[in-house]
């Protein structure tokens, strides 16, 4: 007769023998990719650029037989979760422009157990394409750039795998020499990329004293950056554009802000500071 602690593992055991089966744990992820993927390489064309040039990015992916892929974009909306995803690296030396082109003429087909109408997909192999603009302010010299992200779904007749996170770069050598113009269909991007603040000396305000009577400059540490109120206003936070603000002076006109007695002045001396016959300050 069964004790009640080998009716307890029963369903442990049936557990571990389900995670042991499961064609999508960590052991059979790394199996399926090595059977269906020959190859995902990365690369940029022309591979020699000058600042300011355009470049195609490719990422291509070779599957072998019986295996398929996706795009990045499905026009039905129940087939969204098959999809291949990327994500790329903030403007540096290279920055990249428009969005990505899906391979073009894909295969199409209806599933409709998962109700999906039309299913876009990839046998053997897909190319994806993006432009990029070298920085007009990029130095000479080879540099190497690395996707934050591209992940790959696959499937085959029978079932899909789960999506693996797969590592991409690409090699680009930058030539010396001036900048060339940026093509205007990609000029308002780049010039987006590169906006930023420039390093500014801290502000005098001559009515200032001390250590307050330096305003910290404008940085370039996101959308909005942050900036030190000037003395008078010790609780207020000022916070601009950096399009907004072409340097870090008294926004309105150099003068400067109301005088009020301070807390810490004493009211004799506020009183001995003011002339006979003239309106006293108010807190």
């Amino acid at each position: 007769m069964l004790s009640n602690r080998t009716f307890a593992l029963i369903p442990m055991l049936a557990v571990a023998v389900a995670l042991a089966s499961a064609p999508n744990s960590s052991a059979g992820g790394q199996k399926w990719y090595e059977k269906a993927v020959k190859k995902v390489e990365g690369s940029f064309s022309p591979a020699e650029a000058k600042p300011g040039q355009t470049v195609t990015f490719t990422l291509t992916v070779e599957l072998n037989e019986g295996y398929f892929t996706y795009p990045t974009v499905q026009k039905d909306k129940m087939a969204g979760g098959l999809t291949n995803r990327f994500k790329f690296p903030d403007p540096g030396t290279v920055i990249f422009v428009g969005a990505v082109e899906d391979p073009k003429d894909p295969k199409k087909k209806a599933d409709a157990e998962a109700g999906i109408t039309e299913l876009l997909y990839y046998p053997d192999k897909a190319t994806f394409t993006r432009k990029a603009v070298v920085s007009p302010k990029a130095a000479a010299g080879a540099t190497t750039v690395k996707l934050e992200q591209f992940r790959l779904s696959v499937c085959d007749k029978e079932k899909c795998y789960s999506p693996k996170d797969v590592p991409v770069e690409a090699s680009l050598k930058v030539l010396d020499g001036p900048a060339v113009e940026v093509e205007k269909q990609y000029a308002e991007e780049v010039a987006k990329a590169l906006l930023f603040c420039k390093p500014a000396p801290p502000v005098e305000y001559p009515w200032a004293r001390g250590a307050d009577r330096h305003v910290a400059p404008l940085t370039d540490d996101g959308p909005r950056s942050p900036r030190v109120a000037p003395v008078g206003f010790p609780s207020l936070p000022v916070t601009a554009r950096c399009a907004d603000l072409p340097s870090p002076r008294w926004p309105s006109s150099s003068s400067p802000p109301p005088r009020t007695r301070s807390s810490a002045t004493p009211r004799s001396e506020s009183r001995r500071s003011c002339p006979r016959g003239s309106p006293r300050w108010r807190t």
